[in-house]
């Protein structure tokens, strides 16, 4: 993108329409950096208690406070909490070194509680968690895709979908003759653009997914795959667990027609390779992690992963693909470590702790201060009102953030930090859709007394003992630059760095073959089907009665950075509820009556638009608005193979509220 700079102001932002990758699409998140940038809430000075401070006197005094909490109660009573808003070298390094030195295990972040099932669902099936396939629109021999409760038109893709572009490519996609279904409750964006579109009840894609591999299994599969990748005793094991799911189990449970299904069914066997992209419409249901080993299940059966026609593995670096095999994969069933104190049942996912379990924490006086950098618990975690007086009890509570909010209102400390604008960043995310590696600079000086988080955890550390930039070598803590950070960080974690550098802002394609990952990642070069862990489970799921009545569904909006604060910032108001036809009937509820919806565990009220496009029984909420907080109405019991709880596919009831 380009941006107009006046001054210290960024006036205006474009798009690049000369960039290989993104060919002139921006998003309107996009175009809104100006605004957000400038906004009259930006947090600009230290605050302790309220008060601004210089920020020697906030380091020393913050730096004092957590080495007295760490000598007192150990260092687990220092955590951390981090989101999307550290997703860059310098920040994500300073973390990750910072909290190590301290010597915390009260390690939390939005990952449990948003993508902890399909990472466990890689993790089971390749033995590393980041071994996420992604499709290439561009590929000529691809032509088929299947965009699984996510709405990339809208909101950017997810895990595994192409990060630039996707409208335009998926339309030079269909042109050329490539086939597009969506499978979500509501007819979105997505869904519009794509030849198919499927409407499931929520929460109910499993079933789509079991019959899918049950069939392809009878008839459909890639011998070859099979044959050379498969052990036959997990087909055979994977065969019996599926065998109860027939079409009529598949229709009952989905709400499908059965010429839905046996079309869905044909298309795969036509196309012979299939690429599926899932998103938080799956993550957040209760059955999350069995549908993303399923979809994986699916892709393997049909010989679509690391195939040509399927969907690819980029490496993070060119010797994942060319060096030696992987090693380090994870046990059979999954690693974990142990829970924190208060909830021990709770095993640590991936080097953190639950991010369900940081409350009882709390609670216990197990967690003296928390640190939230770039994140927003209280509109991504259940029992929001719970967590929030929670955080007010604490003797030190840092938020790390670009703007005021909630947080910042009840926080000892307040850090006012660089935002993207003010920030040197090379993008090298493969694994999240980004076929090319290329470098962001910064467009203007950080503002005011704004300050990079590495700056401020390098000040922090040394006042306590330590200096988190003695691990990179010929790095100078006093003089280094944010953009000579970046480069160092990355040359030590990215063998191809030097190339990216030079290719600049326009960047470079990720170096990428197929069947490298088969040679190089897979344990023995084989998929791991059928763990027992996850087959386990498919007969509970037989034998389940589902509860009739609505159910909640997760949503995101055009207009603003939602899942987070942000979006509040351009003065919107929290979206419209949406209710299935069905359901507005039943209740004599038209559009623009005010509506509450609510569950044993609270409410949220607002104003409501009926959508006769959406599947029965279906209610749309959109995440992010505290104002409107779905956490008030889910349930904070999570999958303890995930550690994560399930936001989607809850059974909610629905009432007008009397003008």
């Amino acid at each position: 993108m380009y941006a107009t700079v006046e001054g210290d102001r960024i006036t205006k932002v474009v798009a690049d329409r000369d960039h290989p990758a993104s060919h002139g699409y921006s998003c309107k998140k996009g175009r809104n950096i100006p605004q957000v940038h400038h906004a009259a809430h930006r947090i600009d000075r230290p605050r302790i208690d309220g008060v601004e401070v210089e920020w020697t006197d906030f380091l020393d005094d913050l730096a004092t406070k957590l080495q007295r909490l760490r000598d007192e109660y150990g260092a687990d009573s220092i955590a951390k909490f981090s989101g999307t808003g550290t997703f860059s070298v310098n920040e994500l390094f300073a973390m990750h070194t910072f909290f190590g030195m301290i010597g915390t295990k009260s390690l939390y972040s939005a990952l449990t509680l948003d993508v902890a099932p399909l990472m466990r669902a890689a993790e089971l099936v390749t033995g590393f968690t980041q071994a996420v396939p992604v499709w290439t629109p561009d590929e000529p021999a691809a032509t088929l895709t299947v965009v699984v409760g996510q709405n990339p038109s809208v909101s950017g893709g997810y895990v595994g979908t192409p990060a630039t572009n996707f409208n335009d490519r998926v339309r030079a996609f269909r042109k050329r003759g490539g086939e597009v279904w969506a499978i979500d409750p509501r007819a979105t964006r997505t869904a519009r653009m794509a030849n198919r579109h499927l409407a499931p009840r929520p929460g109910s894609d499993v079933f789509i997914f079991a019959w899918l591999a049950r069939e392809l299994l009878r008839d459909g599969f890639d011998a070859d795959e099979l044959e050379t990748a498969c052990d036959a005793d997990d087909v055979e094991r994977l065969r019996t667990a599926l065998a109860p799911f027939d079409l009529g189990v598949a229709t009952q449970r989905t709400g499908l027609e059965e010429h839905d299904l046996l079309d869905l069914l044909a298309a795969i066997k036509r196309h012979g390779k299939v690429s599926f992209l899932p998103g938080t419409g799956i993550s957040f249901s209760p059955d999350a992690v069995v549908t993303y080993w399923l979809i994986w299940v699916v892709g393997i059966l049909t010989g679509s992963l690391d195939r040509k026609g399927g969907m690819r593995f980029l490496p993070g670096n060119s010797a994942m693909m060319d060096g030696p095999k992987w090693e380090g994969h994870a046990p059979e069933g999954g690693s974990t470590g142990p829970g924190p104190a208060s909830r021990p049942e709770l095993g640590e996912i991936f080097t953190e702790r639950p991010s369900v379990a940081m409350v009882d924490e709390i609670e216990a006086g197990n967690i003296r201060a928390l640190i939230v950098v770039g994140a927003d618990p209280v509109g991504a975690a259940p029992e929001a009102e719970r967590l929030l007086a929670a955080l007010s009890t604490l003797e030190v509570l840092v938020v790390v953030d670009v703007l005021e909010w909630d947080l910042t209102e009840i926080a000892t400390h307040v850090v006012p930090c660089t935002w993207l604008t003010e920030r040197n960043d090379m993008r090298f995310l493969p694994q999240h859709g980004f076929e090319r590696a290329y470098v962001s600079t910064a467009i203007v000086e950080p503002g005011a007394q704004r300050r990079h988080v590495w700056q401020l955890l390098s000040e922090l550390g040394s006042r306590m003992g330590f200096q988190i930039l003695s691990v990179i070598p010929g790095v100078d803590p006093e003089t280094v630059t944010d953009r000579e950070l970046m480069y160092a960080v990355t040359r030590l974690t990215c063998e191809d760095a030097e190339a990216v550098f030079e290719a600049g802002i326009d960047g470079r394609d990720v170096d990428f073959r197929y069947g490298w990952f088969h040679e190089k990642a897979l344990p023995g070069g084989m998929w791991r089907l059928a763990p027992r862990v996850l087959t386990d489970r498919l007969p509970g799921l037989v034998q389940r009665t589902d509860v009739a009545g609505p159910r909640l569904v997760s949503g995101r909006t055009i207009e603003s950075v939602n899942s987070s604060h942000y979006g509040i910032a351009l003065g919107e108001g929290a979206p419209r509820i949406r209710i299935s036809a069905d359901v507005a009937r039943e209740r004599t509820i038209q559009t623009g009556d005010r509506v509450r919806i609510y569950t044993g565990r609270g409410e949220v009220t607002g104003e409501v638009l009926v959508d006769p496009s959406m599947a029965r029984e279906t209610v749309w909420i959109a995440h992010g608005w505290h104002s409107q907080n779905v956490n008030r109405l889910t349930n904070p019991v999570p999958d303890l193979l995930t550690g994560q709880p399930s936001v989607t596919a809850v059974p909610v009831e629905v009432e007008r509220i009397p003008s």
